[in-house]
């Protein structure tokens, strides 16, 4: 084989290697990526040592959470309390939910949505306060894992007894759904009996 094909050979395979390492890059944040929900159950089981919360309380934070992070708008958290109407330092809650992830290869057009990857901070989001701290840090350990979360910032410090007057510092990047919507055929999720 003559010199100029092998080293035409070598080029035309050096050259490649850039464009087979970005396709298999993920997208960049902003990039928007046909996406699908892809449902969740978990038990979420909080132990107060500073904040204490009422049923109704608990279940409306962990639901504002798990929405300012990207899930779908049917976020169900029960689960059963003592005295509804007293705060309690300790809940066991069963939470159903559904995130966005990025759609395989080839799935049907109605099946997905556009979803973009996007920095959230806590510290940024009003509803969730400085008292909040344990159950974000709770919320951290127990529910993030499922979220599909890249470069997260766990900058959340609490010291039991003892208020914080800063709200949780957590960022990460996760997908977002571009517009508000349900994909054609997802059933609102439910929890477990």
């Amino acid at each position: 084989m003559p010199y100029r094909s092998i080293a035409g050979l070598v080029f035309l395979a050096l050259s490649a290697v850039p464009a087979l390492a970005q396709s298999d890059a993920p997208p960049a944040e902003g990039d928007a990526v046909a996406a699908q929900w892809e449902p969740h159950q978990v038990r979420f089981r909080y132990a107060g040592f500073t904040t204490d919360y009422t049923c109704d309380g608990i279940r409306h934070k962990v639901k504002l959470l798990l929405q300012a992070l990207g899930a779908r708008k049917d976020v169900k958290v029960t689960g059963s309390c003592g005295d509804v109407s007293r705060p309690q330092p300790f809940h066991n809650l069963q939470v159903a939910f559904a995130i966005p992830v990025a759609a395989p290869e080839g799935a049907a057009e109605g099946e997905t949505f556009q979803a973009r990857w996007q920095e959230v901070s806590l510290a940024r989001h009003h509803d969730i306060e400085g008292g909040d701290c344990e159950l974000v840090e709770q919320f951290v350990q127990q529910v993030l894992p499922l979220l599909n979360a890249r470069d997260v910032k766990n900058e959340v410090r609490c010291v039991p007894h003892k208020a914080n007057l800063h709200q949780p510092r957590l960022t990460l990047t996760v997908l977002m759904p571009v517009e508000e919507q349900e994909a054609p055929g997802d059933p609102p999720v439910s929890p477990a009996p």
